[in-house]
């Protein structure tokens, strides 16, 4: 029998509409963090027999600071894929009509506590970015760059109609149009300093981020495909992706490669009739890790 437990809204589907932005977002700020760190490694090498030990110390403490914002970073998406897991199994649970092992509420107050979670942790990566910057200027390293008007003609920016799913680089780079990226810089337009930045944010993910939780994936990439791509009603979408989250054949990052259900369906269709050579709305392509022989 269905529970009296509160049912879920629209309302409360944001956090699906907000992960991929948050998730990216998250790994990018890891990432300058790294390069970061490489670059104060690189100064401590240079003074290694110097005396300058003030400099030493003051690098050695900022390295530790940026493992702990990594750290901290880390532990960030964790919790961020564990909730969209909870939001999943909520909406599963919720459908199908069945007792719910976790309340709605529950959820809100433990989003709630992330999302205080979270601001901290930008406050506290900000304030150590603060000092680093200082660091490396005082060191005559400049790491910002001016920051360029991209040019409007797109000439010469070539286009990708392939979907390259990399094991060898732990990437997934998905196809693309001029004209999304020029759409993405008319919109975004203090967001990207190149179109090369453009490709970089918005059409290449790390490879964890489909395969970590596949069926949670493809609940995510199908609930995106419909709620972001086509505008379709949150239940509408909803019910889609879960219709697409049980699909184990379908690799999550060729759901995200699609732009419409339709080039989805079709993708669908070949591959239950093992016909996907007749899938030409773009190539897949797959980067697979040789075997290794004992």
């Amino acid at each position: 029998m269905k529970n009296s437990k509160e049912k879920f809204e629209e309302k409360d589907f944001d956090f699906l509409d907000k992960y991929k932005n948050e998730y990216t977002n998250i790994k990018k700020t890891i990432e300058e963090q790294n390069k970061k760190r490489d670059i104060i490694f690189n100064i401590l090498k240079t003074h290694t027999r110097t005396s300058d030990t003030e400099l030493i110390n003051k690098a050695n403490d900022l390295i530790l600071a940026i493992n702990n914002n990594i750290r901290k970073l880390n532990n960030l998406i964790t919790e961020l894929e564990n909730m969209e897991n909870v939001v999943v199994n909520l909406f599963v649970e919720d459908n199908a009509g069945t007792e719910m092992n976790y309340e709605k509420e529950t959820f809100k107050i433990k989003f709630s506590a992330y999302s205080s979670h979270l601001h901290n942790i930008k406050n506290e990566v900000l304030l150590n970015a603060i000092e680093i910057d200082k660091f490396l200027q005082s060191n005559n390293i400049n790491i910002k760059t001016k920051r360029e008007p991209i040019p409007e003609e797109l000439e010469g920016i070539p286009e990708s109609n392939k979907l390259i799913i990399s094991e060898n680089k732990q990437k997934v780079f998905l196809p693309y149009k001029r004209s999304e990226l020029k759409a993405f810089y008319s919109k975004y337009k203090k967001e990207y300093d190149s179109y090369d930045d453009i490709i970089e944010k918005e059409y290449t993910y790390p490879i964890e981020y489909y395969t970590k939780h596949p069926t949670v994936a493809r609940f995510r990439e199908a609930y995106s495909l419909l709620r972001d791509k086509e505008m379709k009603s949150v239940f509408e979408s909803l019910k889609f992706a879960l219709d697409m989250m049980f699909c184990y054949d379908v690799n999550p990052a060729i759901i995200s490669a699609c732009n419409t259900k339709d080039d989805l369906i079709l993708y669908l269709n070949c591959l239950e009739k093992k016909s996907l050579n007749e899938f030409n709305i773009f190539e897949i392509k797959f980067e697979v890790n040789p075997s290794i022989r004992y």
